[in-house]
C-alpha cells in the first residue's frame, strides 16, 4: 500500500512539473512574439514618420503651385484656355486625396498604440488557435 501510495504521489509530482514545464515554454513563446509585435510596431512608427513629412511637403508644393496658377488665371494669361478649369479641378482632387492620407498616416504616426492594440489582437488570435489546436492535438498548418 505504502509503494502504490508512494508511485501515485511521484505521478503526480511528475505531471505537475510536465505540466509547469508545458506552461514556461507557452509564457516564453507568448513574450516573445509580444517582444516581436513590439519590434514591428516600433519599425512601423519608424517608417511612417519619414511618409509623415514627405506628404506634409507635397502638400505644401501643391498649395504653391495652386497660388501660381491663381496668380496667373489673375493676370488673364491663361484665362481663356479650357486645360486651366481641368488642371485646377485634378489638383483639387490631388489635393483631397494627399490630405486624406496625410490625415491617415498622421493618426498611425500620433497613436501608435492602435498599431499595438492591433498587434495584440492578432497575436492573442494566434496563440488561442495555437493552444485549441494543441488541445485536439492537430497538427499545425503548413
Amino acid at each position: 500500500m505504502a509503494k502504490i501510495l508512494k508511485d501515485l504521489v511521484l505521478a503526480l509530482l511528475n505531471a505537475t512539473l510536465i505540466l509547469l514545464a508545458v506552461c514556461l515554454f507557452l509564457a516564453w513563446k507568448t513574450v516573445d512574439r509580444a517582444n516581436q509585435v513590439a519590434d514591428t510596431v516600433q519599425e512601423t512608427v519608424q517608417v511612417v514618420t519619414p511618409l509623415r513629412d514627405d506628404m506634409q511637403e507635397i502638400v505644401a508644393q501643391l498649395n504653391a503651385l495652386r497660388g501660381e496658377i491663381k496668380a496667373l488665371d489673375t493676370q488673364k494669361a491663361l484665362a481663356d484656355q479650357p486645360q486651366l478649369a481641368k488642371i485646377q479641378s485634378q489638383l483639387d482632387a490631388l489635393n483631397t486625396r494627399l490630405s486624406a492620407a496625410q490625415t491617415r498616416i498622421d493618426d498611425l504616426a500620433d497613436q501608435p498604440g492602435q498599431l499595438l492594440d492591433q498587434a495584440i489582437e492578432t497575436t492573442a488570435d494566434a496563440v488561442a488557435t495555437r493552444v485549441t489546436a494543441l488541445r485536439g492535438c492537430v497538427p499545425a498548418p503548413s
